[in-house]
């Protein structure tokens, strides 16, 4: 926590410091803003087998808790789904149009938790009465939400890239959890630097962001720091979550890797396998601190 903490200081006082300072008259605190249910979305009914999600083997897989600290990671995970959405409810209250529902999770490097993040974000929030929820896998060289889920053979994100004007809709997988839909990561033939442009993608994640408007997109990325591609989603993207590990993801690391995002773009800090100091509690914990607006 310390090495995380560390970074978040040292990354708030450097913006401090080359931030123009400016007197603002006091305004009074907004009130709370209010929650709306957004209308369920109208998804294309192509007689598509829907995709099982099964939670035993997504466990071995490492993408879902053991059965003995499940509860504790649903509880910590329902607390990042209200800050997320929260973010993006604040985002539009401060007079800056419709907030993007798209969420870029990446981490710094690889082995950080973040496709963990990913999909257990996305189950959370589909687990509730409110948005649809459109998980996106965004990491053609790894695809561990789609090897996952056995979506190996479908197309998907990279196919979206190639044929930008395609309706993504089209390319979504209903799965066994109502509300939720997957796009896997879709046919890699070699050319994934030639797809990532900032052109592609502002096509593609643009039609998704209006289509998926007061819902939620959650794109599991590449890790940033071994990938320019991730940057260039960044881009386009409504918020960014770094995932990190605790005792491992160095603060360098930390600090490089939120340079990467530009400045206007939101970024949340999930901090992954915090051991607390009690031996009752678990040994993952996730923590989201909204450090950057």
């Amino acid at each position: 926590m310390s090495i995380v903490q560390a970074a978040l200081d040292r990354m708030k006082a450097a913006r401090e410091q080359g931030a123009p300072r400016e007197q603002a008259a006091p305004r009074p605190a907004a009130p709370p803003p209010a929650v709306v249910t957004p209308a369920p979305l109208e998804w294309p009914r192509r007689g598509l087998t829907e995709v099982k999600i099964n939670l035993p083997d997504l466990a071995e897989r490492g993408l879902y808790s053991d059965p003995a600290v499940a509860r504790r990671q649903q509880d910590e995970f329902r607390r990042l789904r209200r800050d997320v959405l929260g973010a993006m409810r604040s985002h539009n209250d401060q007079g800056e149009g419709v907030s993007s529902p798209v969420v870029l999770v990446t981490s710094p490097m690889p082995g950080d938790g973040k496709s963990w993040t990913a999909l257990n974000l996305a189950l959370s929030t589909a687990a509730v009465e409110g948005p649809d929820v459109l998980l996106i896998d965004a990491d053609p060289y790894k695809c561990s939400i789609t090897n996952a889920l056995g979506l190996g053979d479908a197309p998907g994100l990279l196919d979206l890239l190639r044929n930008p004007t395609t309706e993504f809709m089209n390319l979504a997988q209903p799965t066994s959890v109502r509300r939720l839909h997957v796009i896997p990561a879709g046919h890699n033939n070699g050319e994934v630097g030639d797809l990532f442009t900032a052109e592609r993608l502002r096509l593609v994640v643009g039609s998704i962001a209006r289509t998926m408007a007061g819902h939620v997109a959650i794109i599991d990325s590449v890790p940033i720091l071994i990938s320019s591609e991730t940057a260039a989603l960044a881009d386009v993207s409504g918020q960014v979550l770094m995932v990190v590990r605790a005792g491992v993801t160095l603060r360098e690391s930390v600090t490089e890797a939120v340079s990467r995002v530009r400045t206007s773009v939101p970024v949340g800090l999930v901090l992954n396998g915090w051991r607390p100091m009690l031996n009752a509690q678990s040994d993952h914990y996730y923590a989201y601190e909204n450090y950057r607006k």
